[in-house]
């Protein structure tokens, strides 16, 4: 029998004392001009050297088999680079030994380089055969081998003291697979399973294996390539970094080794059907036992017997002779060919292969076909809209150490993240501070195929960016000519910090999504502008233009409101963030191979997988389970076999498996329906559709609340001529809706279901007062992309419910599956329920923001009773609120976030000395208080508990004052809202009096006031016209004394005006100021509400009015004509009307131009021009 090596090793054998540190040789200064002196030299090849301390390398020959066994003996050489920051093994037969030698000797015997070459140990020769007749057979060959091992030791040790400082070190480097790539990537962890020297070639007309503009000779030369634990990857010479490109392993990764033809003779004839046998049996067409033995020393001597039967068959057998030196490996992008320089190379290249692939997460398939796997105990946190997003986006990027990933749809280098506007917080700004301290920063934006038709300019902030610093490189997707793509877009939102910090959702770095809660439609402060230049922006009256020019103002501040900006967006951190730094190195890479660049820009390798122990020991953990899904297909990711459609799947398995309720927030409603004879495929309306059917079959309660836009976000009104793209959308949305036989609400009443007992649709409004009193309204524009099943699994992304983001193979886009594991107890449906706390919270937000609850003071509320319940007792900077320890210390890479400054991101003293790493933020504090977090009082926290997002108030928004007159009661009764009555969705106590009754209750004030379009009393154009004058004699002010203007805040209590007083002391307010008691006030109201029937009719109520120290009432008005503007009375009503309104919340029109359309007017011939895929 084969003998193994004995069970206790002997230690490595090093040049210098393990006690040695090569950072403080290095901090010494000795090897200063030696790592200097290495990057000038060159090799016999001309290659630059391998920067490596060879003193510092420990080997060790631990196994091999035995010499005289009838087969070639193979060692196995474990070596560990500066006291164990890199670890790797290598695999070497005796030959190899001899040819590394002859190499040497050859070499210094013409160049005369190397003074002490040490001698080859010959008692390693197998030819030593008297060793038998000395000993005992099974005695010698483990002394034998032992002994060969030892001497074999010895000299590579000698061979590494005699020439660590001499260029032909490049030889032994490649003899122990050591490059300069290999050394660089050691402290970020993952394996190197192989390294050597291969030959690549890209096969057929699959993707290229390099950058665009490569000549064909330079494509298909050998280069020094390293298996690692997700990723092959190639550079030109071990001695440099720059990687040429990377293989990634996906679940479509195979290995082959082919049949060589060639040698078959005479059985050619039979070739066509042997390619039969072999694609119908694909497991016997590659060799892979033998292989894996190389890397698995347990089945070392098993192996090499099945390798010896096998080798008897095989020369029996001609016909399946296998090639010696070449075989294919394949992923979804591309299928290469790979030569190596000999048989047994090949076998370790295809072991290692192997191997990687049989413990990957990246080649197995996962759920709902996405390219990501499950991660657990993971820790995210939900960011409801601009303000908490940004503000934590630039915390992360003052965290910045290695590199930024930043993909967008949109993005304006001059946007501010924490406002009013701070030159150092300026998007431009910070990157450019960053990428002067080496942070490397890479950038991919949407290449719109014309600025006129999609103005996002992104030629222009690709310019703006690149010009800042060398460090800061930009690619635009997709290269229409190169792809064929002229009509999808790259939509994904993401930015992913050091491969740790990642945030995405549907939130764009650019203009116009920076918002509150509060979602203001006024800010003509010239002196404190929280929406500066473009950023005052209202895409409903004219899209965005000039970009170059982000200072200056598009519209008159004084007569067109902003369009406000409802979004979410999500922060995580751990492995699904290093999941999104994957998606991001694909999608970059494959650029590179499609595009032309004048500047060489660099390919990019994923990071390997965090450890379990890794994430601990840096309180990287969470509640909660998070897979990351994707629509990708093959113009954005390079797969011309593959489309990814994972977030449609999430989305179809959210919604079949509820139990009772689905909430949804989307800027689009799309799905499962026909339009002008095209279908539409995805199918989340399918799915909703017979989720209700089997609980109205069941008899058990569920709903289905769905929240988006009134109007798409489009400029134009809807009777326009250029308005095609907003009438097309409504179609497809009423066709997807409530028209047609392919509707949800036409296929729920074949059934016998009536639609509005089982899914209601809702949008947002708000109100404001322009200067000169003039009031305004506006949609608050619905950008979230989120589905809430049960409140217990969330999806947050960028993908829109139509076709463009749900099918794959069209727009690209990001989600992620969130499931917390913290589940606590709550009631769906009046009957006990657990939730899960993420999820839950979210929903409750989302909810109380839109019925007026005061989410800022409340989430004040909460955090300080956490601090008084956990008082914090590290030291407080003198400027710093006392705050309690933030949940996630991300003393990684980064520097520590705990105790950072509220004004500026600096840590306090108490940190700093704990964390030497930490940066200095010098000029970045401002006492401004603006600049303080989104929790005033609470911790500034990078990632706070599952579900508690930070929020703060911002008192400029609360600058624009209100109006002081007495509210009106209307007919629909106002519901009451109770903050902590979110709990249960389903109850009829909530949904039914105040969620629905809130929606009913605001529509009716904003279509008596505004006759806001669109409305479900507009079923034609004649009645459109008609509202549109309307709403016209709003902006011809009669004359008075104007008052400042005003944006309607939603406040905590639903009965609070704009201006912060609340309606029930509104009586007390006003008999204290003239001298009337309350009662006297109370008196009057029915007195007033008679006199109201006098008067317009499209007024609900009036109030009365105040002059000098009394109530005077002016008695019966006449109300002005249509042509005419609005009497100050009238505006008053109206005024005290809005103040009656219950949030945002209002009805999404279901019937708004339905008679045009069933005329088969409502499209005018130019929307039928282009084809419906650009709308849907």
């Amino acid at each position: 029998m084969l003998q193994r090596q004995p069970a206790v090793q002997p230690p490595a054998a090093v040049v210098t004392p393990p006690d040695v540190n090569i950072v403080d040789e290095l901090l010494g200064g000795g090897l200063s001009s030696l790592m200097l002196k290495m990057y000038f030299e060159r090799d016999e090849r001309g290659e630059r050297r391998v920067p490596v301390l060879l003193h510092h390398l420990k080997i060790r020959v631990s196994d091999s088999l035995h010499p005289l066994s009838g087969s070639k003996a193979v060692f196995r050489i474990e070596c560990e680079y500066a006291n164990g920051q890199g670890k790797w093994v290598v695999y070497r037969q005796l030959r190899d030994f001899l040819a590394l030698h002859t190499h040497y000797r050859v070499s210094n015997a013409y160049n005369r380089n190397i003074d002490a070459m040490p001698e080859f140990p010959r008692t390693s020769l197998p030819y030593l055969k008297f060793l038998k007749s000395d000993m005992g057979r099974d005695v010698e060959r483990a002394e034998f081998a032992r002994l060969q091992r030892e001497a074999l030791e010895n000299y590579l040790v000698g061979l590494m003291r005699a020439v660590m400082f001499h260029e032909t070190a490049n030889r032994l480097c490649r003899f122990l697979e050591i490059s300069a790539l290999s050394i660089q990537l050691a402290p970020t962890g993952g394996w190197q399973y192989k390294a050597g020297v291969l030959k690549i070639e890209p096969v057929g007309k699959t993707g290229a294996f390099s950058r665009r503009g490569l000549g064909w000779r330079e494509k298909r030369k050998s280069r020094w390539c390293a298996v690692r634990d997700s990723y092959l990857v190639a550079v030109d010479e071990p001695g440099e970094t720059r990687v040429h490109d990377v293989f990634l392993l996906d679940a479509d990764f195979t290995v082959e080794r082919p049949t060589r033809y060639l040698r078959k003779g005479l059985n050619m004839l039979h070739l066509g059907d042997e390619e039969e046998h072999t694609a119908a049996n694909p497991e016997t067409h590659a060799e892979t036992n033998t292989a894996n033995s190389i890397l698995d020393p347990e089945r070392m001597e098993e192996n090499i017997q099945q390798r010896q039967q096998e080798g008897k068959k095989k020369r029996k057998n001609k016909t399946q002779d296998l090639s010696h030196r070449t075989f294919y490996i394949e992923n979804s992008q591309m299928r290469l060919k790979l030569t190596a320089r000999n048989e047994r190379q090949m076998d370790q290249w295809i072991a290692s292969l192997e191997r990687v692939a049989a413990t990957s997460h990246w080649t197995q398939e996962n759920r709902f076909g996405s390219f990501a796997p499950i991660r657990l105990n993971v820790s995210t946190q939900w960011l409801v809209d601009g303000r908490d997003y940004f503000w934590n986006v630039s915390r992360a990027l003052l965290l910045a150490k290695e590199r930024i990933f930043i993909m967008d749809w949109w993005l304006s280098p001059e946007m501010y993240l924490r406002r009013p506007g701070r030159e150092h917080y300026r998007l431009d700004r910070l990157l450019e501070r960053k990428a002067k301290e080496g942070v490397k920063i890479f950038v991919i934006l949407y290449n719109e195929v014309s600025n006129r038709t999609t103005p996002t300019d992104s030629k222009y902030a690709k310019q703006r960016l690149i010009g800042l610093h060398e460090n800061i490189v930009v690619q635009r997707s997709p290269s229409h000519f190169q792809t064929g793509t002229f009509y999808w877009a790259h939509h994904e939102k993401l930015c992913v910090v050091d491969d740790t910090i990642a945030f995405m959702g549907g939130v764009d770095l650019c203009f116009g999504r920076w918002d509150t809660p509060q979602h203001a439609l006024i800010d003509e402060n010239e002196a404190d502008q929280i929406w500066k230049g473009k950023d005052y922006s209202n895409p409903r009256i004219t899209d965005f233009h000039t970009l170059n020019k982000p200072e200056q103002d598009m519209y008159d501040r004084a007569k067109i409101p902003r369009m406000p900006w409802h979004d979410i967006g999500c922060q995580v951190v751990g492995q699904p963030a290093r999941d999104l730094s994957r998606h991001f190195v694909m999608r970059w890479n494959y650029l590179l191979r499609v595009k032309t660049h004048s500047r060489s820009l660099p390919f990019l390798l994923p990071a390997p997988d965090f450890k379990p122990a890794q994430l601990t020991e840096m309180n990287l953990t969470g509640t909660c389970e998070m897979q990351i899904c994707r629509s990708a297909g093959p113009w954005s990711m390079g797969t011309p076999n593959r489309v990814e459609d994972s977030i449609q799947n999430a989305y179809l398995k959210a919604i079949q498996l509820s139990e009772h309720f689905v909430y949804i927030e989307n800027q689009f409603f799309i799905t499962s329906t026909t339009v002008d004879n095209v279908r539409i495929e995805n199918r989340i309306g399918d799915a909703l559709v017979h989720r209700i059917i089997k609980a109205h079959q069941d008899g058990t309660p569920w709903r289905a609340c769905i929240v988006i836009p009134l109007l798409p976000g489009f400029p134009f009104p809807v009777g326009h001529s250029d308005a095609s793209a907003i009438r097309v959308i409504l179609e497809c949305q009423a066709r997807t809706i409530c028209r047609g036989p392919d509707s949800i609400f036409a296929r729920l009443r074949r059934e016998g279901i009536e639609p509005s007992d089982y899914i209601s649709f809702f949008s947002l409004r708000g109100w404001g007062k322009l200067a000169g009193d003039t009031l305004t309204t506006e949609q608050i524009y619905i950008h979230a992309k989120i589905l809430i099943a049960d409140d217990r699994v969330a999806i947050i992304g960028s993908a829109n419910i139509n076709e463009r983001s749900q099918r794959g193979d069209r727009d690209s886009e990001l989600a992620a599956v969130i499931r917390d594991t913290d589940m606590i107890d709550c009631t769906m449906a009046g009957e006990p329920f657990q939730v899960g706390r993420f999820a839950h919270e979210l929903r409750v937000r989302l909810m109380r923001e839109h019925l007026g609850v005061d989410v800022d003071a409340l989430m004040t509320e909460q955090m300080d009773a956490i601090h008084t319940a956990e008082p914090t007792a590290a030291a407080q900077d003198e400027e710093t609120p006392s705050t309690p320890q933030p949940a996630i210390d991300l003393s990684i890479s980064a520097p520590s976030v705990k105790n950072l400054d509220l004004d500026d991101g600096t840590e306090a003293s108490a940190s700093t000395s704990a964390s030497p790493s930490a940066p200095s933020q010098e000029g970045l504090s401002d006492s401004t208080t603006s600049n303080t977090p989104p929790l005033s009082d609470g911790p500034d926290r990078i990632l706070s508990p599952p579900g508690m997002a930070p929020s703060r108030t911002n008192g400029t928004l609360y600058s624009h004052g209100g109006s002081t007159r007495r509210h009106k009661s209307v007919h629909r009764p106002k519901p009451k809202v109770d903050t902590y009555g979110f709990e249960d969705p389903l109850t009829p106590d909530f949904y039914e009096d105040v969620w629905m009754a809130a929606a009913h209750h605001n529509t009716d004030i904003y279509r008596r006031v505004f006759r806001a379009i669109p409305d479900d009393n507009v079923t034609s154009w004649k009645q459109y016209r008609e509202y549109v004058q309307h709403m016209d004699r709003f902006t011809k002010v009669a004359p008075r004394t104007a008052s400042p203007s005003m944006a309607r805040v939603p406040s905590e209590s639903a009965s609070e005006r704009a201006d912060g007083v609340s309606s029930t002391a509104d009586a007390s307010h006003v008999a204290k100021d003239e001298g009337t008691t309350t009662a006297e006030v109370q008196a009057t109201r029915p007195d007033l509400d008679k006199r109201d029937k006098t008067r317009s009719p499209d007024l609900l109520s009036a109030s009365a009015t105040t002059t000098g120290s009394q109530l005077v009432d002016n008695g019966p008005r006449k109300p002005s004509r249509p042509d005419q503007p609005f009497e100050a009375w009238e505006r008053d009503e109206m005024e005290a009307q809005l103040g009656e309104l219950v949030g945002n919340l209002v009805v999404y029109p279901t019937r708004f131009l339905e008679s045009e359309d069933v005329a088969n007017n409502f499209l005018f011939p130019s929307d039928r021009i282009l084809p419906l895929p650009i709308y849907d």
